[in-house]
């Protein structure tokens, strides 16, 4: 690789890292940390799926592309301590299963929806006669 492409790679990362506010992803459409503290605060709270329901409906209706809050779900689970560590690999099973559904072109609502659901009754403990009969 040409040392022009090495030297203009660091400086990248250099400035992504130095300057994390100013990155482009902050500026392209990503999903904001307070939505994200929203959308998860619902996912474990005992609001049920009303609550999560609104959350989503709220996120979809705002516009933000479905994989950054795909990432940021995933950001959150895996920083969330409360949770156990076969709960996140449930949650991150789940996500994986999302991402190849949208990319096989379901709808992204329902497929937000189905998701924030099966995680909150990960997160719950709880399971439906449904899961078992898919797999889950």
């Amino acid at each position: 690789m040409p040392r022009a492409l090495w030297r203009s790679a660091v400086s990248v990362l250099w400035w992504t890292l130095v300057h994390e506010q100013f990155a482009p992803f902050h500026l392209a459409g990503a999903f904001p940390d307070k939505a994200a503290a929203s959308l998860w605060a619902s996912i474990k709270g005992r609001g049920g799926h009303k609550a999560v329901s609104s959350s989503v409906r709220r996120v979809l209706q705002e516009g933000y592309p479905i994989s950054s809050v795909l990432l940021k779900l995933l950001d959150l689970l895996t920083a969330d301590d409360a949770l156990a560590d076969l709960q996140k690999a449930r949650m991150a099973e789940a996500l994986a299963i999302m991402e190849k559904n949208l990319a096989d072109r379901s709808d992204e609502e329902l497929q937000l929806l189905h998701l924030c659901a099966k995680l909150q009754r990960i997160a719950a403990g709880t399971q439906v006669q449904a899961d078992e009969a898919w797999g889950y």
